[in-house]
């Protein structure tokens, strides 16, 4: 089944909306932490346009790869939004897509083929 996502696949559905499936199958198999792009001062969890994960190294992984904060707070700053990281937890970004599950079980078994090869052999956050 893991044949069925190209990494070209993965990077399209990844930037066009599946985000935030990409970025907790990413959070499950590394133990890296969830994080959004949102308007600057809005409540927690509120206007997230983005989800990615923390690596250990502080780059934000997406399915444009690894990049720094400031790239990709650009990438999104449109209309002079005013924007900021935000941690987000489990369960708010599994609600994004929890209507459509199968996205997550196709995702959990591409990702691991298409990750580069000592990724998953990152220490997980304490452990």
């Amino acid at each position: 089944m893991a044949a069925e996502i190209s990494i070209d696949e993965l990077r399209a559905l990844g930037m066009r909306g599946m985000c935030s499936v990409l970025a907790l199958v990413l959070h499950d198999l590394t133990g890296w932490p969830l994080v959004g792009i949102a308007e600057a001062g809005d409540r927690p969890g509120a206007g997230v346009y983005h989800v990615a994960c923390r690596a250990p190294d502080g780059l934000l992984v997406d399915a444009g790869g690894s990049r720094d904060e400031v790239i990709i707070l650009s990438d999104f700053a449109m209309d002079g939004r005013n924007l900021a990281l935000r941690d987000l937890d489990r369960d708010f970004v599994s609600a994004s897509f929890r209507r459509d599950p199968v996205w997550y079980e196709r995702y959990s078994e591409a990702l691991p083929y298409l990750l580069p090869e000592d990724a998953l052999a990152i220490p997980r956050p304490g452990l």
